[in-house]
């Protein structure tokens, strides 16, 4: 299955990957969660990059806000972690970044719908009479 997610690219997760793997007694490689950055402490659960599914999370700036793609920024996190506890923050900060641009670039969305759109409660008739829906 390909990646769509922009943050989270294959170069993103190899400099992550590189920074925070560490050994144990037996020789397995591991990585520990940490998903927490603000919103809980981290869990700490142990990630076994090749048979769990994990991501690359932007801790400190993150990547709506540019952050860049450096060992100090990149944080291995489960991706189960990620969806349950960041996807609702994420999507919020998102949509604020995008209402702050699009006032930066004085793009302007319309208060109400126009007349007679499928938005609008009010039906615009052939003989242009107007009921409500």
């Amino acid at each position: 299955m390909p990646r769509t997610d922009r943050r989270d690219s294959t170069r993103a997760r190899r400099i992550c990957f590189d920074t925070h793997k560490q050994t144990d007694d037996a020789g397995h490689i591991y990585m520990i969660c940490r998903c927490g950055k603000g919103l809980r402490p981290d869990c700490g659960q142990r990630i076994d990059p090749a048979r769990q599914r994990w991501r690359a999370d932007h801790g400190i700036t993150k990547w709506a806000d540019g952050g860049e793609d450096t060992p100090e920024n990149l944080f291995p996190v489960l991706e189960k972690c990620d969806v349950e506890f960041k996807a609702a923050e994420d999507n919020k900060e998102l949509h604020k970044d995008k209402r702050i641009k699009e006032r930066h670039y004085g793009i302007k969305r319309a208060s109400r719908p126009m007349l007679g759109s499928r938005n609008s409660p009010f039906k615009k008739k052939m003989d242009g009479t107007v009921e409500r829906r």
